[in-house]
């Protein structure tokens, strides 16, 4: 039996070694996770950079949307406006063609 704290005794240079080349290839595969993790990480940040990016397109385009409508609201009045004062205009030329009728009378 081996006491606690006395020094292990020394392996096979063999065992050792292939212990070493198991922990390097365990070493290599959690640095390559690593890495992979960070490139999503990154991957991750570009898809909510292009997300915030279409949203602000989204907004744009319904305030663009909303503006559009304003306008097409505005015109309509205005044509509504112009149809008015064109049914104005022939009352009125009516109105004139009498009161000339009348004074020629």
């Amino acid at each position: 039996m081996q006491e606690q704290g006395a020094a292990a005794p020394v392996e096979d240079p063999n065992r050792v070694k292939s212990l070493q080349s198991q922990v390097d290839g365990v070493k290599d595969i959690m640095t390559q996770n690593v890495e992979r993790i960070l490139a999503r990480g990154e991957r991750l940040d570009d898809l909510m950079d292009k997300s915030e990016d279409l949203q602000a397109g989204e907004n744009g385009r319904s305030r663009l949307q909303q503006a559009q409508q304003d306008v097409d609201e505005v015109c309509d009045i205005m044509m509504d406006n112009l149809n008015k004062a064109n049914e104005r205009e022939g009352k009125l030329g009516e109105l004139e063609d009498r009161a000339d009728q009348l004074l020629e009378q």
